[in-house]
């Protein structure tokens, strides 16, 4: 949604929104509470090289740049005179959340992704490829571990709630 779709009156009030292509509705992991796409490049095959090249940033620090994103939404929702909202709970995760639906609905690499999420899970350190293929020949064990470990590195979570004033300090101090 570019500002040159939004209609306003010389009030300023929203009149009308045009040019809707590409808008879907979404739970909120997938949509508001999402980090912008430049912080999910990690989890994209596409921008495996691109994010050394192209980043605004540090790209083995995504992972703190998504903090400090996930860490204002959390202040912003605290500080909201509006209805209180727990919607910085999925930001942390959203990247992942966001190659899944992409992977599955979007034309995305389910394959790179399953690689990626193995790769994220304790105690998995061989080549995600043996251990797929290992898995479907029928491993119950790696098929528990999976089902308890997935569920952990997906589990929606919040930042320290001390971060940002901590980053404040470290800032100062440079």
């Amino acid at each position: 949604l570019d500002l040159q779709n939004i209609l306003v009156d010389k009030a300023g009030n929203v009149t009308g929104i045009i040019d809707w292509d590409g808008a879907f509705a979404a739970p909120r992991c997938l949509g508001p509470a999402a980090v912008p796409k430049f912080l999910q490049r990690d989890w994209f095959p596409d921008d495996d090289n691109r994010i050394f090249d192209e980043s605004p940033y540090m790209a083995w620090n995504v992972e703190y740049y998504r903090k400090i994103y996930a860490a204002a939404l959390m202040q912003a929702e605290k500080s909201s005179t509006h209805a209180k909202s727990d919607m910085s709970k999925y930001t942390l995760k959203s990247p992942i959340y966001q190659a899944a639906l992409s992977a599955l609905y979007e034309g995305g690499d389910p394959w790179d992704f399953t690689d990626r999420i193995l790769r994220e899970l304790p105690g998995i350190r061989n080549d995600p490829l043996y251990f797929k293929v290992k898995l479907g020949v029928g491993w119950p064990a790696a098929e528990a571990m999976l089902r308890r470990e997935i569920h952990k590195l997906c589990e929606p979570a919040l930042p320290d709630e001390k971060f940002l004033l901590e980053l404040d300090v470290e800032v100062e101090i440079e």
